[in-house]
C-alpha cells in the first residue's frame, strides 16, 4: 500500500511539471510571434487623456432640488398616462353606445326598455347535471327615464368584524367583504350607464389613495320586502355604518369611474371589472365600475356593515341606479388624480 501511494505522488509531480513546461513554452511562442510582427505586449504604457475633475458634492438643498425635479417629471408622465387612458376608455364607451343604438334604435329613437344579458366567461361545473353559478342575469335600461335596474341579494348582514371594502360584487369578486351579490355581467352595467349619457372619470390610483374623485355621480337605491312583507326602499348609503358620524354614510352619491381595460398574456383586451367582478366599492378601488367619491374612502377602517339596517342575509333586492342630475350639472371638470396630490 505504501509503495502504491508513493508512486501516485510521483506521478502527480510529473504531471504538474509537464503542465508547467507546456504553459511556459506556449507563452514564449506567443511572445516570439508578437516580436516578429514588430511589437510586444510586455510593459506597454497606456496614456490616458486628462479627465475633468469630479463635480463638487451637492449640499442638502441641491440634493432636494434634484430629487423634486425627478419626482415632478415622473408625476407629469403619470398625468399624461391618466389622460390618454381615460380618452381610450371613453372611446370604447362611445363605441359600445353606438352598437347599442344601432341594435335597438327604430326611426332614430330608442325603445322605452332595453334588457341586456351578455354572457360571461364564468367557469362552468365539470358535471353537466350540476347547476353551478348563473352565467349572467338580466339588467334593464330605461333610456328615456334614465334608469337602470337589476336584481341582487344580501350577502353580509352583520358586522362580525367585516369592514366592507366592496358594496356589490359578482360571484368572482371579493365576496368575503361584499355586502351585496349580483349575477349581472359587469360589462352590461358599464355600457348601460354610458347609454344614459354618463361620462367616466379618473379613478383612484390604488387602495388607500386618500383623494376625492370628481366626475359624474349616480344615486343608488334598493327595493325589497322586510320580514313583515312590507315593501321598503332605501338608499345604499343606509347599508354602510360610518364610524366618524356614528350613522349611515352621507348621501353624497357614487361616482361612475368605469373600471379599466387591460391586455391578457395572449394579447386579448378585456374589461377588468368583468374579470374581478368587484362592481361597486366603498373603499377606493381603481377597477370598480362605481366608486365612493369621498377622500375618506382611502381609509379602510371608516365603514362597517350597518347591522340592523341591512336586511337578513339572502334577502332579494331590486337595485335602482339613476344619474344624480343636480350634482352632474355643476360638478367641476375632473382632473387627473396625479395633478391633485402626490402618490
Amino acid at each position: 500500500m505504501n509503495s502504491r501511494s508513493g508512486n501516485t505522488e510521483v506521478l502527480k509531480l510529473v504531471l504538474i511539471s509537464l503542465a508547467l513546461v507546456f504553459a511556459i513554452s506556449t507563452f514564449a511562442i506567443m511572445l516570439l510571434k508578437d516580436e516578429g510582427a514588430g511589437g510586444t505586449h510586455i510593459a506597454r504604457t497606456i496614456i490616458l487623456p486628462d479627465l475633468p475633475p469630479p463635480p463638487p458634492p451637492l449640499d442638502e438643498e441641491q440634493e432636494r432640488n434634484v430629487f423634486d425635479k425627478m419626482r415632478e417629471e415622473e408625476r407629469q408622465k403619470r398625468i399624461r398616462q391618466e389622460i390618454e387612458e381615460l380618452k381610450d376608455r371613453q372611446k370604447r364607451a362611445d363605441e359600445a353606445v353606438a352598437k347599442l343604438r344601432a341594435k335597438y334604435e327604430k326611426d332614430g329613437k330608442l325603445p322605452e326598455k332595453i334588457t341586456l344579458e351578455t354572457p360571461t366567461d364564468r367557469p362552468r361545473p365539470m358535471d353537466p347535471n350540476e347547476e353551478g353559478i348563473p352565467n349572467t342575469a338580466p339588467l334593464v335600461v330605461y333610456p328615456h327615464q334614465k334608469r337602470v335596474e337589476f336584481d341582487a341579494q344580501v350577502l353580509i348582514d352583520k358586522t362580525g368584524g367585516y369592514l366592507p371594502e366592496v358594496l356589490m360584487a359578482g360571484p368572482r369578486g371579493r365576496l368575503h367583504e361584499s355586502v351585496l351579490l349580483t349575477y349581472i355581467n359587469p360589462y352590461d352595467l358599464w355600457q348601460a350607464l354610458a347609454l344614459l349619457g354618463l361620462k367616466q372619470t379618473y379613478p383612484a390610483r390604488g387602495k388607500g389613495d386618500m383623494v376625492d374623485i370628481e366626475g359624474d355621480r349616480v344615486i343608488m337605491e334598493v327595493q325589497y320586502k322586510d320580514k313583515d312583507g312590507k315593501s321598503q326602499r332605501r338608499r345604499l348609503e343606509d347599508f354602510i355604518y360610518h364610524f366618524g358620524l356614528r350613522a349611515h354614510m352621507p348621501y353624497e352619491g357614487w361616482v361612475y369611474v368605469g373600471s379599466r381595460f387591460g391586455e391578457t398574456r395572449e394579447g386579448e383586451m378585456v374589461f377588468i371589472a368583468g374579470q374581478t367582478e368587484d362592481i361597486i366599492s366603498t373603499w377606493h378601488w381603481p377597477v370598480s365600475i362605481i366608486d365612493n367619491p369621498l377622500k375618506e374612502a382611502g381609509d379602510d377602517t371608516m365603514y362597517a356593515v350597518y347591522e340592523g339596517v341591512v336586511p337578513p342575509k339572502g334577502t332579494k333586492l331590486r337595485v335602482i341606479i339613476t344619474p344624480d342630475e343636480e350634482y352632474n350639472k355643476k360638478h367641476p371638470e375632473p382632473q387627473p388624480i396625479n395633478s391633485k396630490s402626490r402618490w
